[in-house]
């Protein structure tokens, strides 16, 4: 099982197995200080927004995932699909560990997916074992593929209990794969988040420079040379990047705002369980 540190007959000097993250993997812990809340509420915004559409299916009453894939194309890498994963009612796992078998060309190949606390926000991971992107067909389909099957190897709960300790605990199934092209998507932390509202964000805040700066100055007739110039200046992508994350460091509060003024309003939820508004780091 790749995902796990394979066993030593030496002692370590130092054990850091029960360390703090932050001194295990200190550039990982200080992205997630600072970004992880701002890729959280975007990606509950998209869930809350889309949803599954009811597909979910249960894996031993602990998880569900979604038999849809999507197809991603990182930038410079080689195609990924991405399976949706989550826990059932409000339970948080410290950590799940599932087997992943497909057979191809009459070779059964196997791969581990290891997650860490997953809860009923979905999460994406990549399958490197159907990694080919599927060619759309006419009509724009979904490409199926082969069959499937998926068990859950461990899930450790907040009591540290596994969960799925003696356990036969699987499913097999023939999943489709549909490319993405509308919806951005990024890997950070060894997982997909959808960025589009971050996007969003970016985009309020380019309007609202030109109803500011340019459309008065419009109206008004006064010179727009050096209103426009200003704009062009404010709004290229390194200083909307810059505004977005002095609004949204560590605890994504523009987000989280917009998020929760969309769950107040009532907006479409196509399954209210997934929605989950990230708290304050």
């Amino acid at each position: 099982m790749h995902c796990q540190r394979p066993p030593s007959s030496v002692s370590p000097i130092v054990d850091l197995s029960n360390a703090p993250r932050r001194f295990k993997n200190p550039v990982d812990w200080l992205t997630k200080s600072l970004f992880l809340s701002a890729y959280e509420a975007s990606d509950a915004f998209f869930w809350r927004q889309h949803g599954s559409h009811g597909r979910w299916r249960d894996l031993g009453g602990l998880l569900e995932y979604d038999p849809k894939f999507i197809a991603v194309t990182p930038a410079g890498a080689s195609p990924d699909c991405l399976i949706s994963l989550r826990a059932t009612d409000c339970v948080t796992f410290k950590r799940i560990v599932l087997m992943i078998k497909v057979k191809r060309s009459g070779v059964i190949i196997e791969e581990m997916l290891c997650l860490e606390n997953l809860g009923s926000q979905p999460v994406r991971k990549a399958l490197s074992i159907v990694s080919q992107r599927p060619n759309r067909p006419s009509g724009g389909q979904a490409v199926k593929f082969g069959e499937v099957y998926i068990k859950l190897v461990e899930a450790i709960d907040g009591e540290g209990a596994d969960l799925a300790n003696g356990k036969k605990i699987g499913d097999i199934f023939r999943p489709t794969c549909t490319d993405s092209p509308y919806q951005p998507y990024v890997k950070r932390w060894d997982q997909y988040w959808n960025i589009e509202e971050f996007n969003a964000e970016k985009q309020k805040l380019k309007n609202l420079w030109f109803q500011k700066l340019v459309k008065p100055a419009g109206q008004l007739g006064r010179p727009l040379t050096a209103r426009r110039t200003v704009f062009r200046l404010l709004t290229n992508e390194l200083a909307l990047s810059l505004k977005f994350w002095s609004q949204n460091l560590i605890n994504a509060r523009q987000i989280r705002g917009s998020l929760e003024r969309s769950v107040h309003q009532g907006g479409c939820a196509t399954d209210t369980r997934t929605i989950a508004i990230p708290s304050e780091a």
